[in-house]
């Protein structure tokens, strides 16, 4: 989620916002459950930028899909997990999670040797098994198309 969509350096936010300006907010997010979660990606934009910055924004997500992440967008994410230990906040947060999704309070020595563990190919598999367009649903507010064009738009 970091990578895609969770800050500056993601993906989503500079393909879609940076180099192409289709909108100004642009971000992916996960909500976790002891038995399923979501990862969503948000973003706010005009009508006239809606149908590139959907392509876009398939675009990002299937070439995470098609080959993983790189060593250098792990590498950033691993130094933006030590940075996150410095805020109040975000620790809290983190801890919090941890005790009701595990049960305990994993410790950022814990949190960092099992992100160390895992490596760029079974990250491409979970992008592979997560991101499937066929089971991706899709939700737009204001000013949209039919219903049925985005339900095309994801290959339904």
């Amino acid at each position: 989620n970091s990578l895609l969509g969770g800050g500056c350096s993601s993906r989503l936010f500079q393909q879609v916002r940076e180099e192409r300006g289709l909108c100004y907010t642009v971000y992916s997010y996960v909500a976790d459950h002891a038995d399923v979660g979501l990862l969503g990606i948000y973003t706010a934009l005009g009508k006239e930028q809606e149908e590139l910055a959907l392509d876009t924004l398939r675009g990002v997500v299937s070439e995470l899909r098609d080959h993983g992440p790189t060593q250098e967008e792990l590498d950033r994410v691993r130094e933006g997990l030590l940075m996150s230990a410095e805020s109040v906040q975000s620790r809290m947060s983190s801890m919090g999670a941890s005790e009701l999704l595990y049960g305990q309070v994993r410790s950022q020595e814990e949190i960092l040797a099992a992100y160390d563990a895992v490596t760029r190919e079974q990250l491409r598999q979970l992008a592979e098994e997560i991101f499937q367009w066929d089971r991706a649903s899709l939700s737009a507010v204001g000013r949209v198309r039919p219903a049925a064009e985005y339900g095309r738009w994801l290959g339904r």
